[in-house]
């Protein structure tokens, strides 16, 4: 049925920017602000030539947004790094919690209805966009 709004927290985002010739790298710290399982990260609206998450490097495809999903990430957060083309872009990061209880309008399901085995079943997501520096 329909969801209502609720005010859970999205994941924060801190930027430090460096400037380079021709490029510019972007030193981000994404972290959950509630317990969650995955995080995704997408960049949009500039070039990433190169990336790293956690430590290790992320394929870019020229012309392509930048899309990470990260499964169990620390509750500390995660350190990301952007080599960008160019000036603009936004990261939106999302993150995603199990179980509905607690949200507005939840109705348990009757005892005889099963939840599909499915990653995605009873996943609650947070997601905001943030500019790039």
């Amino acid at each position: 049925g329909p969801a209502g709004a609720t005010a859970l927290p999205a994941p924060a985002v801190t930027a430090a920017p460096t400037a380079g010739a021709g490029e510019r790298t972007v030193r981000l710290r994404v972290r959950p602000r509630r317990p969650v399982r995955l995080v995704e990260l997408r960049v949009t609206g500039v070039p990433v030539l190169r990336a790293t998450v956690a430590g290790r490097a992320v394929p870019a495809r020229p012309g392509a947004p930048l899309h990470v999903l990260f499964h169990a990430p620390p509750a500390a957060g995660l350190d990301v790094e952007l080599v960008l083309g160019g000036p603009g872009g936004a990261v939106r990061v999302t993150d995603g919690s199990d179980g509905l209880a607690g949200l507005p309008g939840f109705r348990p399901r009757p005892p005889a209805v099963g939840v599909a085995g499915s990653h995605t079943s009873e996943l609650v997501l947070v997601a905001r966009t943030y500019p790039l520096p």
